[in-house]
């Protein structure tokens, strides 16, 4: 794993994702729309770093389990059979309490098993933009705006081929930071092997303007597994490395796996 190819990695620096960090941070509350891996969640951690506090409903799909894991973060593991009035209250108040910024991530996934179990996820949601806490809830598609009482709308679009290219450029260039702070074997070979044409092949398969989804995390992991195979050959980085490790995530199985093994 090249370290700063991972989607765990914090870059310093958000190429044509600024203005959202800007955008954010002047907002009380908002619904951040986009497609897996456009920039939503590394903005929100830009914006609020330390004090945010977040979840994900495509782990915690119902408004109990989620709940529960968000007061966990701040105050420990609840015992089992704390009402969910009792969570939302402690949430609210240690939120309000510290300044924490509440961020619901793949929201999606918490409406619709709201609609499965008959229990509708916007009560938490409202309950949540009532109580002046911030809240920021991210969908993956415009149709659940509809179930969600918060004005504010912030929308996300895929990256094109030439801003993958710069995003992958500035990654480059923190590898050549951190190799300065400290020595780091598959660092050292992913910049004495890095190359034009690799950065330039990934950023065009993805790209949303080239034919792809526009997704940097695909990015990422497509560069990441072609550094993988040609450090494992004992080869120089080539861009049949880059197809190779793209046609792997042409299975649907593989993408799913890796992006619930990232999942925070």
């Amino acid at each position: 794993m090249i370290p700063v190819l991972s989607i765990d990695y914090i870059p310093k620096r958000i190429p044509h994702r600024e203005k959202y960090v800007k955008t954010l941070t002047s907002l009380h509350s908002a619904v951040l729309v986009g497609p897996i891996g456009v920039g939503k969640t590394l903005t929100l951690f830009k914006a609020f770093s330390r004090d945010l506090l977040r979840a994900t409903a495509y782990i915690y799909r119902t408004k109990y389990s989620l709940l529960r894991e968000l007061v966990s973060r701040i105050v420990g593991v609840p015992r089992r059979g704390v009402r969910f009035e009792d969570l939302l209250s402690l949430l609210i108040d240690t939120s309000m309490e510290r300044g924490l910024v509440v961020a619901i991530d793949d929201a999606d996934y918490l409406i619709k098993r709201g609609f499965e179990l008959s229990d509708p996820a916007e009560s938490l949601f409202e309950s949540l933009v009532k109580s002046d806490v911030r809240v920021f809830i991210v969908i993956h598609s415009r149709y659940y705006l509809q179930y969600i009482t918060i004005s504010n709308i912030v929308e996300y679009h895929g990256y094109s081929h030439s801003e993958l290219e710069e995003i992958l450029y500035s990654r480059v260039e923190e590898a050549e930071d951190l190799i300065q702070q400290h020595e780091d074997e598959i660092l050292k070979w992913f910049l004495r092997n890095i190359n034009d044409d690799v950065i330039i092949l990934t950023s065009r398969i993805v790209g949303c303007d080239t034919g792809g989804s526009g997704d940097c995390r695909l990015a990422l992991e497509i560069l990441n597994r072609a550094c993988m195979y040609a450090y494992a050959e004992g080869r120089g980085l080539g861009e049949e490395h880059v197809r190779r490790a793209y046609l792997d995530t042409l299975d649907p199985e593989t993408l799913r796996t890796y992006y619930e093994s990232h999942i925070l």
